[in-house]
């Protein structure tokens, strides 16, 4: 039976293609360090991220690159998903040319200064930039459920997605080099990965015990000696 690919390793090779602008080949991707998979496993899951239109092949040979596949839709529409590893949000057009403006290298941008007149005449509750329908299904949005809900409600919410991605980033911060799959299995599956320092695994570690305390105890932590100790 095919061994279950998980959703995080998807995402972590879209996040890595994401960063070059002018695609990515497979040693890019290999040399990121952040995926711990074989060559041949790794050429599968490209594949299957075309096939899944996340990703499009440019080149052919040594001179293969992957991009993202962007699509343009209508922000009134309602988003689908196609494939289990879609995982964004849904653009307008605008909002599709300002992605690949930003995504243009730095000499390709066009240097353009601050316009102070715009930011001087804003006046809070008076002045508005976005039209009334937009604002209104913004709000709906962004709108919590009824009803007032204990503290750490929300974080409880993520809690799972909030261990690995916040202990893997505040170690990373701190030189550790285990990549977010390696922090994923240690977790997870308590998997410590070959060649790397028993420290950088406990950091790891000491960060979930961290996290854990203050959603477990989000109603009574304050900034305290305690609390941060």
């Amino acid at each position: 039976m095919p061994k279950q690919v998980s959703q995080l390793e998807y995402e972590t090779l879209i996040r890595i293609v994401q960063k070059f602008a002018n695609g990515a080949s497979i040693k890019d991707i290999v040399e990121s360090g952040q995926i711990d998979i074989s060559r041949r496993t790794l050429q599968r899951h490209l594949s299957e991220l075309v096939k899944a239109e996340r990703l499009v092949i440019d080149g052919r040979g040594r001179g293969t690159r992957y991009q993202i596949l962007t699509r343009k839709i209508d922000i009134e529409s309602e988003p689908t998903l196609t494939d289990a590893v879609e995982n964004y949000i849904p653009v307008s057009a605008e909002g599709h040319e300002i992605k690949q403006a930003i995504r243009a290298s730095v000499q390709d941008r066009l240097p353009v200064g601050y316009n102070r007149d715009f930011l001087n005449h804003y006046r809070p509750n008076e002045t508005v930039y976005l039209p009334g329908a937009m604002r209104d299904k913004l709000h709906d949005l962004g709108r919590t459920p009824e009803g007032e809900e204990g503290a750490g409600t929300y974080a409880r919410q993520i809690h799972h997605r909030l261990l690995i991605d916040l202990s893997w980033n505040s170690s990373r911060l701190e030189g550790n080099t285990y990549s977010l799959l390696e922090t994923d299995r240690l977790l997870n599956s308590g998997e410590f990965t070959e060649g790397k320092s028993a420290i950088e695994a406990q950091m790891i570690l000491n960060h979930k015990e961290a996290i854990n305390l203050l959603v477990e105890n989000a109603g009574v932590v304050g900034f305290n000696r305690h609390s941060i100790l």
